[in-house]
């Protein structure tokens, strides 16, 4: 809940805002009292309880439900902090000393401290003062039902809904008879834990019967007590629903202890409180800003690194691609392809790829039907004939089985009849002057399955 103590977010028929929000019975409000925002927690040291800013207000007390609750009258309570959750075991102990330690030994400390009398829990914030320069104390019962109302008029704080409460409180529908750790159920409006249920709550006010001559300024009713009992607030784990209705009451005796009973305390605000909160709120900012500044260099690192790792990919993918191109083009040097059909593949090997593409280009027709009818060639058509007489062998296995020539005369024919068979050799023949004529290899190969 954000806000100034005169500016609370909260609303309901008879919970009205008071005009500045101050106490005007309390003799510092002429002083001026410290402007701290409805909803902050404080906490005075690390075993201190934490402490919620209760946002001053007005509301109606009491209920037509039962005599005890009656006459319902307007209550204005000024701003003040109370306990987000019951003293639990754990603070207890810190306060009292370590001689208790043995006793509780093995019980959880977030358990709510029980078997507490109204006197020892006088002896507990006499102890916790001197520890902490702080004026803790009970909550007034006017304080504590408009903390537990936290703004609303229904019959709990949640709403009418009674199967809603167990979501809220543990009583005896839900706590497996016996009471729980604090601050497992959702918080009121004004988040604060288990104000209804787990266990009793004392307050400051003695008990009486009625609200008759009750204060209207939310100040404790410690006069005309009715013997040595005060009020308990709230309900416990083996209460009815009905009993955890904010304006419900029951009382003890000042020395009463039972497994039902514990409390939360109450503190006013001060100057130092402002301070405090504002203090806080300047850390807190700083924090978020520190933080969102870092998360902003690790997103920006992580930016970077991805950009220098897709730029080493894509120079090694340019690497490889290169490599594949000189290899491609070291192929087409050494081994021209020429054509491929179901039986034979036609190579150009011990010639150039450029002479050997125009041998077939003009003499393609001629060396099909002399090789065979059905062999299909598709040579790059290259302008131009053959400067001199070449020579065609048809390899197969490795040896030479046939040999032809083919004329420069640019007759596109065979100057005799197809290859002249020749006894299988790996030499190609040579020419009258004991050279090799320019030679287009013929190979046959085993088709590819």
């Amino acid at each position: 809940m954000q806000g100034a103590v005169a500016q609370f977010n909260v609303s309901g028929p008879g919970f009205l805002p008071d005009e500045n929000g101050t106490n005007l019975d309390d003799p510092q409000a002429k002083k001026g009292t410290a402007k701290v925002a409805a909803g902050s927690v404080i906490k005075d040291c690390a075993e201190c309880p934490e402490m919620v800013v209760i946002p001053a207000g007005s509301f109606v007390m009491g209920s037509d439900k039962s005599a005890n609750e009656q006459p319902m009258h307007l209550v204005n309570v000024p701003s003040y902090l109370l306990g987000k959750t019951h003293i639990t075991l754990g603070q207890w102990l810190w306060v009292m000393g370590e001689s208790l330690n043995q006793l509780y030994a093995g019980r959880n400390p977030d358990l709510p401290f029980i078997n507490v009398s109204w006197r020892d829990v006088q002896d507990f914030i006499l102890k916790l003062n001197r520890k902490t320069g702080r004026k803790y104390r009970l909550p007034t019962e006017a304080e504590w039902e408009y903390a537990a109302r936290a703004g609303t008029t229904t019959e709990w704080s949640h709403g009418n809904d009674e199967a809603m409460l167990g979501a809220y409180a543990w009583y005896a529908l839900n706590s497996g008879n016996r009471w729980q750790k604090v601050a497992q159920k959702m918080p009121n409006p004004f988040e604060l834990y288990d104000m209804q249920g787990n266990v009793w709550q004392w307050v400051e006010d003695c008990w009486h019967d009625d609200y008759k001559r009750a204060p209207s300024n939310g100040i404790a009713w410690i006069t005309d007590c009715i013997s040595l009992s005060y009020v308990v607030k709230g309900g416990s784990w083996y209460s009815s629903s009905s009993d955890l209705r904010p304006p419900n009451r029951s009382w003890g005796g000042v020395d009463t202890r039972t497994t039902s009973i514990g409390f939360r305390l109450a503190r006013d605000l001060s100057l130092a409180d402002a301070s405090e909160v504002a203090a806080k709120a300047e850390q807190d900012k700083k924090n978020a800003e520190a933080a969102r500044a870092q998360k902003e260099r690790e997103e920006a690192s992580r930016k970077e690194r991805e950009r220098q790792r897709k730029e080493q990919e894509d120079k090694i993918k340019k690497m490889v691609a290169k490599e594949l191109e000189i290899k491609e083009q070291t192929e087409e040097v050494k081994k021209m392809r020429i054509a491929k059909n179901a039986d034979v593949e036609i190579t150009a090997l011990d010639t150039s790829p450029t002479l050997a593409a125009k041998i077939l280009d003009k003499y393609a027709a001629s060396i099909q039907a002399a090789i065979r009818p059905n062999i299909t060639f598709d040579p790059d058509s290259i302008a131009g004939n053959p400067a001199v007489d070449i020579q065609v062998a048809l390899k197969a296995d490795g040896l030479i089985v046939g040999i032809a020539i083919v004329k420069s005369s640019g007759v596109r024919s065979w100057d005799t009849a197809a290859f002249r068979a020749l006894e299988k050799t790996e030499h190609l023949p040579k020419d009258d002057n004991g050279r090799v004529p320019p030679t287009l290899v013929i190979t046959l190969r085993p088709r590819e399955r």
